[in-house]
């Protein structure tokens, strides 16, 4: 999800008090300088609880400071792990 899709989340559930999604930070037309104002004038204080996924992430103070912008009262952010599944003779990623 683009940082975009996160802020019509926000923007159409204003009881959202916590999310989990796959947020796409490596997308260059999604950065934080090329995120325009609609985006960033969308604040939901209710949401104290995201979970982005496992994408990586090469401006971190930058996402995170939007995403705090947007979700002011965020304790923490999640950053979950990819999964991976261990069987014997291999291991099967997920």
């Amino acid at each position: 999800m683009t940082v975009r899709g996160l802020a019509g989340i926000l923007e159409r559930c204003p009881n959202l008090c916590s999310l989990g999604v796959n947020l796409e930070t490596s997308a260059p037309h999604d950065l934080p300088v090329y995120v325009d104002h609609r985006c960033t004038g969308i604040t939901r204080e209710k949401v104290t609880s995201l979970s982005v996924g496992y994408t990586e992430c090469n401006d971190v103070e930058a996402f995170g400071n939007l995403l705090a912008a947007m979700c002011p009262n965020l304790s923490p952010i999640h950053h979950a792990c990819p999964i991976i599944l261990h069987e014997a003779g291999g291991s099967v990623d997920e």
